[in-house]
Order: structure tokens, then sequence, then C-alpha cells
């Protein structure tokens, strides 16, 4: 086995002595040089997922390999995890998989880490995503300076609300958080009790995203702040949404939902391209900045992330 793991451990050595952030990605697939694997560090553990079934065979190799490059990091993990997400077919929050433990012991059944100074609780055994978007953390970075004036957010979409946790406590008045699934709101709330901040229930709200936008534009509900940061499909029993059939759509939506504020619009899918996210966005909209996979997500080819801030004129 070829000494990827350590090389691309060795490049994220950096990113263990920031504070404000204890998770990361480590090994991200053909970007690294191995595709079909990704390594993420989460706290004192690591989650091994595997894409490809192929490199199932490899266990006897492979496993060895990632448990020896981790005695190499700059904190030796508690624990190493691996998941098998080899069959998935369908979207990520359905997919019913569990992990298993490669070296080392397990988790806790909740486990508390920090992004962008902000404490997230985690699942690492259940399901295909464990609670946090580990290519976020640059974005929320720079999204910082852009709360210090206060303002009302409307995250949608919100998942565990980890835009919401992070803008309300750099600056921003208030937040109303909306989810199609009652486990993400579970999340967002659990979040904020996480980080000292009070849940007021009317700061969450169940439903689908381009339902209640329609509303709120009908009723003249006005936001400082938007986030639209959708799943690539997501279907439910009220309906589907699909990136390329309903992101535009919400886009046409939001111009009235916040006249001279700002937007931050996500599309993660190497089946849109940046030319077609930039066209996507009305014409009258401002571009503030455009961002793609941070460090620690090198990919091969065009980047699967396009996440912009854009003005919308009043």
């Amino acid at each position: 086995m070829p000494p990827l793991f350590e090389k691309a451990f060795a490049l994220r050595a950096p990113l263990y002595a920031d504070p404000a952030h204890d998770c990361c990605r480590l090994f991200n697939g053909a970007g690294d040089g191995m595709d079909g694997i990704t390594i993420d560090r989460y706290g004192a553990w690591l989650l091994v997922q595997i894409e490809k079934a192929a490199l199932l065979q490899e266990q006897k190799t492979l496993f060895p390999a990632i448990i020896q490059a981790a005695r190499c990091l700059p904190r030796t993990p508690r624990g190493i995890l691996w998941k098998d997400i080899s069959g998935s077919t369908k979207p990520w929050r359905d997919y019913p998989c569990r992990s298993s433990i490669m070296d080392g012991h397990a988790p806790p059944e909740e486990l508390v880490v920090m992004q962008n100074s902000v404490r997230v609780a985690v699942d690492l055994m259940l399901g295909r995503h464990t609670g946090l978007f580990l290519d976020m953390r640059i974005i929320r970075g720079l999204l910082a300076q852009h709360y210090k004036n206060g303002g009302a957010m409307l995250n949608l979409f919100c998942y565990s609300g980890m835009f919401s946790v992070h803008g309300l406590k750099n600056g921003l008045s208030s937040v109303l958080n909306l989810d199609l699934a009652k486990t993400a709101l579970e999340r967002a709330r659990r979040n904020y009790g996480l980080n000292g901040i009070a849940c007021d229930e009317r700061g969450f709200m169940y439903g689908d995203a381009l339902t209640w936008m329609k509303a709120f534009a009908k009723k003249g509900r006005r936001f400082d702040f938007v986030v639209l940061d959708p799943p690539t499909f997501a279907r439910s029993k009220q309906g589907s949404f699909s990136v390329k059939k309903d992101f535009p759509r919400c886009l046409d939506i939001l111009s009235s939902l916040a006249p001279g504020g700002l937007a931050l619009t996500v599309v993660n899918s190497p089946a849109v391209s940046q030319e077609q996210y930039r066209q996507w966005h009305p014409a009258s909209w401002q571009l503030e900045w455009l961002e793609h996979e941070p460090d620690d997500f090198p990919c091969v080819g065009q980047p699967y992330l396009k996440a912009g801030l854009w003005k919308i004129p009043s």
C-alpha cells in the first residue's frame, strides 16, 4: 500500500494547531490519490467512509495502512471507525449504515466537536452523515464579518443549524430555521443549547422550503440574510427537491425576501458547473465572493462546491 495516507495526513497537520477547530478532512478520495475513500477527523476520533465495494476486498492492507498513518498525526486518535457506504442509492439522510471499530474504541453516543469556535454534536456511528459539513469551515469564517451589524437570517434547509449558531454567536439578532426533516430541527435545537443560545420555538419551522418562501413573500416578510444550502436531491411525503429544477426557482423568490440584503447560495454537485451556477442568479445580483472546497478537500477536475455570497438589490 503506497504511503498516500501519511502524505495526506502530513498536509493537514497544521490544522491541529488551530483552537477554533478540532475537525477536518484528512483524506479526500481521488483528490489525495485513492478514489472511493474519505477519512475525517472529529476531535479524538477518525471516521473512514468507504464508497467503493472493491476497496472492501483490500481490508487486510488498507486498514493497517490507515492505522499506521494515524500514529503519525499530531494527536493520536482514541479510535478509528469505518463505515461501508458503497451500497448507498438513497439520499444520504435515509441511508441506514452503522460504523464499525477499526482501531481503539467507540466515541460517546453524542460527541461534541468544534468548528469555527462553535460547538456541535455529531453522531459518528449511525447514518450517512454526522451532523456537520466539514467543507463549510472557510465559508463560515468569511461570513463572520457580515454578521457584526446584527439583522435577521432565514436559514433554509438548516439541517443541524450550524450557520444559525455561528451567525448568532457573531452578531446576528435572530434566525429562522426551516427544514423538512424534524430530526434536523432537533439537531439544530441541540446545537443552540451546546452554545448557550436561548432556543425560541418561533425560530424553528418544519416544512417545504419553496412553500414557506412563497408564503413569506406573499406576507411581505423580509430578512437581512438568507442561507440557501439545499441537498442535491431530496424526497419526502410533501414532494421532492432537485437542485437543477428548484434552485433557480428559489433564487427568484429570494429577491423579494431580502431586498438590499445578502444571500449565501450553495451548490455541492459536480453536475452543476461554475458557469451554470453563476447564470442561475439574477443579473442584478452582485457577487461579493465565490468559494470552493477548502484545502483539506482537494479534488480532481471541476470543484463540487460552489458557494457564493450575493448582494441583492433593494
